[in-house]
């Protein structure tokens, strides 16, 4: 076959970019078009595209063509020969020049994405939290009050700040707990109070970034918090270290699966969690414990001491350990104590 036949890619008639959904436009919704000669070459650029149907300007005027699937991209050039009216303006598709010439320029925000999503790769792949004063001074503690302030320490931590800032928004977060986390309170060194308005407006208005040269750029300090934030779009997991009172340390690892609930009265229930603890009791030593909560908040628990002793000394009190936790208002659907071994 003749070398151009075999460039010839299709034949594209075109309609016009039209608010209405005329049978047969007004001449003037195609005058970009009306001073092409048949045989004559043009050039069109791909606006948008939408499957087979794509909108090209050709001649400074928008229209819609019909192209070969997944041969054009927004930004192609498209090489075209004008072939008539029949009845409406008809070209041949005779190449098509990618968009990869066009220099581009990442803005300063993205620049810093960019950069801190290197750091990222850089990190342990869970992100956590590092709490530097025990959550409480007594031994033991009360187990409500570890609970309000372990709740307390990840929600102060920043990960979640844009959430609870779009919370206090809508009236469902008092601002007060708001300023508590890191990205409030660096904003409120950078920000006075504007004249005539609380410190609080001026906090709302304002994202967590100092300024140069007139453009937005992340304050060292906040560059850690704001990687994990990207790091905790990635993974649906979340780890806490610290003491839970003095000398008892404790590692909390918590994940989130969204996967879909098994019954359609759940549909609206919040997704299942799963949590992994890992601590050094007195009497017990160290223990691993697994508990996972489901849609409709049942828990199903499972416990691994190190030490085979504390393995028959938990399942010996079973039954009472399940006996307290249904008293503190648990649903417990399995509680296991496993050897060590079986994690």
């Amino acid at each position: 076959m003749h070398p151009l036949v075999d460039a010839i890619a299709a034949i594209l008639p075109v309609r016009p970019v039209a608010t209405g959904a005329e049978r047969h436009p007004p001449p003037d919704l195609l005058s970009g078009l009306a001073a092409l000669q048949v045989g004559q070459s043009v050039r069109g650029r791909v606006l948008a595209v939408s499957g087979h149907a794509a909108t090209v300007l050709v001649n400074d005027q928008p229209v819609h063509m019909e192209l070969p699937p997944g041969r054009a991209m927004v930004g192609d050039s498209l090489k075209l020969v004008y072939t008539g009216t029949h009845p409406n303006p008809t070209f041949l598709l005779t190449g098509i020049d990618p968009r990869g010439q066009v220099p581009t320029r990442l803005s300063p925000a993205a620049l810093a994405i960019e950069d801190l999503l290197r750091d990222v790769a850089k990190r342990p792949a869970t992100p956590a939290i590092d709490t530097p004063h025990p959550l409480a001074e007594e031994t033991p503690p009360l187990p409500a009050l570890v609970a309000i302030r372990l709740q307390t320490a990840i929600a102060r931590s920043g990960l979640f700040y844009e959430s609870h800032l779009a919370g206090w928004v809508r009236g469902e977060r008092p601002l007060a707990s708001v300023r508590q986390e890191p990205q409030a309170q660096h904003v409120a060194t950078l920000l006075p109070p504007l004249p005539g308005y609380a410190d609080d407006t001026a906090l709302a208005g304002k994202p967590p970034v100092g300024a140069a040269d007139g453009e937005p750029v992340l304050a060292p300090e906040l560059r850690p918090l704001v990687a994990q934030q990207l790091q905790l779009l990635e993974t649906p997991a979340l780890a806490w270290r610290g003491e839970v009172w003095p000398g008892q340390t404790m590692e909390w690892q918590i994940t989130r699966h969204d996967d879909a609930p098994p019954h359609p009265a759940d549909a609206a229930a919040p997704a299942r969690l799963s949590t992994r603890m890992r601590l050094e009791l007195p009497n017990l030593g160290p223990v691993t414990i697994f508990l996972d909560m489901d849609a409709r908040t049942r828990f199903a628990i499972r416990v691994v001491p190190d030490d085979a002793a504390a393995a028959n000394r938990l399942r010996a009190g079973q039954d009472d350990i399940a006996g307290r936790l249904a008293g503190a208002g648990c649903t417990l659907t399995a509680l296991q104590v496993d050897d060590h071994g079986c994690t």
